[in-house]
């Protein structure tokens, strides 16, 4: 057998085993799971569509082993379909060896991810209609048993304990995308990163530093808030579990403004890195710089920057 064979099927099982990890329960699991799409990306820019195709294969096999077959559906609609468009998109800028255009594909890549995620989202407040609640109703029931032995002690109240799971679960189809959107993002900078580190493969220069979001995204990211503002029942659910998603490119546009921002400057790492902890910790930081995001857009303080030349 071939090494990249070889190698297409170590990186299905890696991947499988870290997304699988979250069977285990383990606390740990969590900072593991987000990784599972990073052998793909791997696999996807530095190979052909064969051997993408094998790892892919491999990997949707073995969860189906450990998951079950609804945790293979998961794995293919989340890991495997995204993983191998994007790894293509990318792959067909390769093959030109034209980094001319990079501006544009980060901008139709984001698009592309963005409006995937959008997609995921109503897919599973459709697929969920048939439970109890939907989806929503089987993550407040989970919380409720969850929570109930962990505050009985403080909150006596049946009730309190059934309102803070409702609140919760009501946003919960919302934070799972949006997280997984960050992670996709991060996973696939992350592989480009060491492509171009580890291997002499030519890797198409995304520029993500200087990616722009589309107005489509600026006009539903409006509009969700809106619907989630006025609006009462499952509308408003939906717009404010859309909002979440929406609002991580902008949040990512962010992002790269504050590292172009440090860049050059001596304590620019650990102000990042005191800042990125700030962020996740306390978690009101992420407006202040999806704001920024979002004026970006206009403003184009990134090309004041310099941020052309960034990598």
């Amino acid at each position: 057998m071939p090494a990249r064979n070889l190698i297409a099927i170590g990186a299905g099982l890696t991947s499988a085993l870290l997304f699988a990890a979250i069977t285990t329960g383990h606390p740990l699991a969590m900072l593991v799971v987000p990784f599972s799409m990073l052998p793909l990306f791997l696999i996807g820019l530095s190979s052909g569509v064969t051997t993408t195709i094998i790892s892919l294969v491999v990997a949707t096999i073995v969860v189906a082993s450990i998951c079950g077959f609804i945790g293979g559906i998961i794995y293919v609609a989340a890991e495997a379909v995204p993983a191998f468009a994007i790894s293509k998109h990318l792959k067909s800028f390769s093959n030109k060896g034209n980094n001319q255009y990079s501006r544009a594909p980060a901008s139709k890549l984001i698009s592309y991810i963005t409006g995937y995620a959008s997609i995921l989202l109503i897919l599973i407040f459709v697929s969920s209609l048939g439970l109890e609640g939907g989806f929503i109703g089987m993550v407040e029931r989970q919380l409720n048993m969850a929570l109930e032995p962990l505050i009985s002690n403080n909150l006596n109240s049946e009730e309190s304990i059934k309102n803070l799971a409702s609140q919760i679960a009501r946003l919960a189809p919302g934070t799972m995308t949006a997280w997984w959107l960050a992670i996709t993002l991060i996973s696939l900078g992350i592989s480009q990163a060491l492509l171009k580190r580890f291997s002499n493969i030519y890797v198409f220069n995304l520029n993500l530093a200087y990616a722009k979001n589309p107005y489509w995204i600026v006009f539903g990211l409006a509009i969700s808030l809106v619907i989630g503002l006025i609006s009462d029942g499952l509308a408003g659910i939906i717009g404010w579990n859309l909002f979440q998603v929406l609002i991580v490119p902008f949040i990512f546009v962010g992002l790269m403004v504050i590292h172009l921002l440090c860049k050059g400057w001596a304590p620019g790492p650990l102000f990042i890195g005191v800042f990125y902890l700030i962020m996740f910790v306390r978690g009101w930081p992420m407006f202040l710089v999806a704001i920024l995001g979002f004026f970006e857009q206009w403003v184009k303080l990134r090309d004041r920057l310099g941020a052309a030349n960034s990598t």
